[in-house]
């Protein structure tokens, strides 16, 4: 029996049809081929690129670090502006510079500078540090430093010297000597002391991809620094400059008065904290609550 016109278009429109099937179940499996032998793709990678992260996860293991703070007190209305709500500044007016030579241990090696400018501060009752400003040497500890709790890291040429019986330090960025101390370094005293979980509290900001946009992130988030151990410490008069630039405006910070500073060797490990503030959430909640004009 010959095959009508009708039924020979059918029966190509069939063929076409098993065609575009058997070409789709290619496309389906080599996607997913691509995908299984690429697993970092699902987020293996704990920092970007994913494939070959910048950095690993906390908690991260500081052995023998060297630390030279220099507490001050500041002025009121300064310190309020410095610091953000909800968190609030301490009574006294109190800010800490510090500058550091840290090691890294586990669970990688990293050996660096930082100098950190902070203020003691309350969270809902809860005593913590508030890191204002801080500098490092090394490109990872800052970007583990921004991206995962938020700390204000920046680049910086930063010194930390014993001299002639004399400890110095100097942080300069940008061609800018923004921070010069030195104290008389004192006998160490040897010790061996356990000390107090310390909480650490930054607002981590995440600009948008999208022009105009508001930000992807904005938080209050938390590092704990626990299992940390004194090791040697000694006192004296610190004398300490502050210096700055529109980017840097450290010099707009007044130190009315220097306490007394420290040279301290220890033992500590950072770890996560918590995210205490979302000013997102909080902005989207009263937006949604807020009555309507008519």
């Amino acid at each position: 029996m010959a095959k009508t016109p009708f039924l020979l278009q059918t029966q190509k429109e069939i063929v076409m049809t098993k065609q575009s099937v058997r070409r789709m179940l290619l496309l389906l499996t080599s996607i997913t081929g691509l995908l299984l032998s690429r697993p970092h793709l699902a987020g293996e990678g704990f920092s970007m690129p994913t494939d070959a992260p910048f950095y690993p996860a906390p908690p991260y293991q500081y052995r023998d670090g060297w630390s030279f703070t220099i507490p001050f007190r500041t002025n009121a209305q300064v310190l309020r502006k410095l610091v953000p709500e909800p968190l609030t500044p301490n009574k006294d007016s109190i800010m800490v510079l510090s500058l550091h030579r840290w090691k890294i241990t586990t669970p990688f090696t990293l050996e660096y500078h930082e100098a950190i400018l902070s203020a003691p501060v309350t969270f809902q009752e809860k005593a913590g540090t508030y890191m204002v400003y801080l500098y490092l040497d090394d490109a990872v500890a800052i970007v583990a430093g921004r991206e995962i709790w938020g700390f204000p890291k920046k680049n910086a040429v930063i010194k930390l010297v014993e001299q002639q019986g004399t400890l110095q330090a100097t942080v300069e960025r940008g061609g800018v000597t923004l921070v010069r101390a030195s104290m008389p370094l004192g006998k160490l005293v040897r010790e061996n002391s356990e000390q107090p979980d310390s909480d650490y509290f930054n607002l981590k900001l995440i600009p948008s991809a999208n022009k105009g946009g508001p930000p992807d992130v904005m938080q209050l988030t938390s590092a704990r620094g626990v299992d940390q151990k004194l090791k040697a410490m000694c006192t004296g008069k610190a004398a300490v400059t502050l210096s700055g630039t529109t980017t840097d405006p450290l010099q707009h910070i007044p130190m009315l008065e220097v306490l007394e500073a420290s040279y301290s060797q220890s033992d500590f490990v950072l770890t996560y904290g918590e995210i205490l503030h979302d000013y997102l959430k909080q902005r989207a909640t009263v937006t949604a609550t807020t009555p309507s004009s008519k």
